[in-house]
């Protein structure tokens, strides 16, 4: 949906805006301003509001935004570290993975990267985002080796790395448990996860006519009729010191569920 922009700045109050709304987005709403946690259900009806409500909802934001962090903008400084194009899962929807005996392959080396992150620091950055490709022979510490390598080398940078579909190769590559692999990440240093198409993978991977169909099912306990970002969610919820970021988790002020976390711990 390609929803009008409404500038909250303009003529009209929030208390207009709720007036407006339809009564079950309204309780939502209400619900957001005296801090209470928003639902999936409720989410989800947010996302496919139009009008009035839509209108309601940004005003919603806006309050909200304001009585947690006043008028402060803020912003991170970011430098994205893709240490392998290397990917054996060959997704038609992506144009960047090759294969490891393609022509400008590349697996940067754990110094590399650390190397980078470094540079990043010295000119400003306070976070690098690495990701890459699911290469075949890494092996099933790489990711771990990672946050360490970095944070050896700059312990004060924070790291935001490693998609939901980075997450599942590794625990299946490490024969652990879902859990202990991200405890181990984040004791290791790993700030917060970006999400970014996730959903969109899982939907095509979880095709049953899809070649990889039983990988999400069988390997490492993930359940193959939900996306792996929710299922990294889940197994997050107990413990918020990682942020997952992006994808349907990145929502409007009003999903609480976030709303105490810093700008650095969302990503943005």
């Amino acid at each position: 949906m390609n929803a009008p922009f409404y500038d909250t700045s303009s003529t009209g109050s929030l208390e207009a805006a709720l007036a407006a709304a339809s009564p079950p987005v309204r309780r939502i709403l209400d619900a957001a301003l005296a801090g209470r946690e928003i639902g999936r259900e409720a989410g989800e009806r947010l996302f496919g509001t139009q009008g009035a409500d839509l209108h309601a909802v940004l005003r919603t934001a806006d309050a909200v935004r304001r009585q947690r962090v006043g008028e402060r903008v803020t912003f991170v400084t970011v430098r994205n570290i893709n240490f392998t194009n290397v990917c054996y899962m060959a997704c038609r929807f992506c144009n960047f993975g090759v294969r490891k005996d393609a022509a400008g392959a590349e697996l940067l080396s754990l110094d590399e990267v650390a190397r980078r992150a470094e540079e990043a620091w010295n000119r400003g950055g306070t976070e690098v985002c690495i990701q890459g490709g699911l290469h075949p022979d890494i092996s099933g510490d790489h990711y771990l080796r990672l946050v360490e390598a970095v944070k050896a080398r700059v312990p004060a940078m924070h790291i935001h790395a490693f998609s939901p579909f980075e997450i599942w190769y590794g625990v299946r590559k490490s024969r652990r448990p879902l859990d202990g692999f991200l405890r181990d990440l984040k004791q290791a240093g790993l700030g917060s996860m970006p999400g970014t198409a996730s959903l969109q993978a899982a939907r095509y991977y979880a095709h049953p006519r899809n070649r990889f169909w039983p990988l999400m099912g069988a390997l490492c306990g993930f359940d193959p009729q939900l996306d792996p970002a929710r299922q990294v969610q889940r197994a997050l919820c107990a413990d918020r010191g990682i942020t997952l970021a992006g994808g349907r988790y990145r929502m409007l002020a009003v999903c609480t569920r976030y709303a105490d976390a810093t700008p650095v711990e969302l990503g943005v």
